[in-house]
């Protein structure tokens, strides 16, 4: 598909870092339970440009949720559209090669319980993440977690040292899979077929 950015097309050179954010655009003032919390990871990266930046790179989101138009107003408003790109809602398996490509993913800004498809293809594609993460969640101690660290000093960690963020995840990734072997198994399946 045309969408699917890769890192040799012209509008990305081989030092261009590709983040992606595949949730859904759900986000509100007074945080609701569905709540994914764009607008945090959104006014994190303002904060990261203004602060640490130092960095090529490109976030891309897809316009799938009920709040894409209040994310996309407030990369306008805060004046980050050229670190910005937006792809079309698609199908998990198109999801998921983009989860491939990139070299970070974004995960939920906001409080989650529970890991969902876009945690289970981050972890099987053995990509680094940040994600805000309830102590009740599963997965809690797995995830550099946005509930304990802001989200600029997060991207910076990664930013500074790629590998040892990546190589957190395979720690991540084998306590995990551990825990949900029959569901990682059930998992690996359907990204692989």
């Amino acid at each position: 598909p045309k969408y699917l950015l890769k890192k040799k097309d012209k509008k990305f050179s081989s030092e261009c870092y590709l983040l992606l954010c595949p949730t859904r655009h759900m986000w509100s003032d007074a945080r609701l339970p569905s709540d994914k919390g764009q607008d945090i990871l959104i006014n994190g990266l303002f904060n990261y440009i203004s602060n640490f930046n130092n960095r090529n790179f490109k976030v891309l989101f897809f316009e799938y949720g009920n709040d894409v138009g209040k994310s996309k107003d407030l990369v306008s408003k805060l004046g980050i559209k050229n670190y910005v790109e937006w792809l079309p809602k698609t199908t998990p398996d198109q999801v998921y090669k983009e989860i491939q490509n990139a070299d970070l993913i974004l995960l939920e800004g906001a409080s989650s319980r529970e890991w969902n498809s876009c945690h289970a293809q981050t972890i099987m594609a053995n990509k680094p993440f940040i994600a805000y993460l309830d102590q009740g969640s599963d997965i809690y101690p797995l995830s550099l977690n946005l509930k304990c660290e802001k989200f600029e000093n997060l991207l910076d960690s990664f930013f500074q040292n790629p590998l040892a963020f990546t190589e957190e995840n395979k720690i991540r990734k084998n306590c995990l899979v551990s825990k949900y072997n029959e569901s990682v198994k059930i998992i690996t399946e359907i990204v692989n077929n």
